[in-house]
């Protein structure tokens, strides 16, 4: 949709045409229940490649969804062997834990009742 004209518009466009964006917003599925929110992601437990920006467990999805923004290639050609550093609050004090984490495209959900139409009158 064009959004009309704003600062910076020629050039994120022509970042676009290009393919030269540094970063990508992906989807993340994260193994177990605790949230990953403001963590760090992690290529092979060692090397830092993106933040989580909000992240959360979908009752819905029946899942531990997360969205991150990452470095490229990761999200986009390596999507394998990512990993999450979560603190997370037991007993009083915060535990570090690793969590293995995949990209899973969006939306997390898709439901039928968003595109259907309303009955027609009769």
């Amino acid at each position: 949709p064009d959004k009309g004209h704003f600062n910076g518009r020629r050039a994120i466009l022509e970042a676009r045409s290009r393919k030269r964006l540094r970063h990508v917003l992906v989807g993340l599925e994260i193994e177990g229940n605790v949230p990953a929110e403001h963590a760090i992601v992690y290529y092979r437990k060692s090397q830092e490649v993106g933040l989580v920006s909000a992240a959360m467990w979908s009752p819905m999805a029946k899942r531990n969804i997360a969205l991150a923004s990452l470095q490229r290639p990761y999200g986009d050609t390596i999507v394998d062997d990512l990993w999450v550093e979560i603190y997370a609050m037991r007993e009083l004090q915060y535990q570090k834990l690793m969590k293995k984490a995949k990209v899973v495209p969006r939306p997390f959900i898709k439901l039928d009742r968003r595109t259907a139409n309303p009955p027609a009158d009769f």
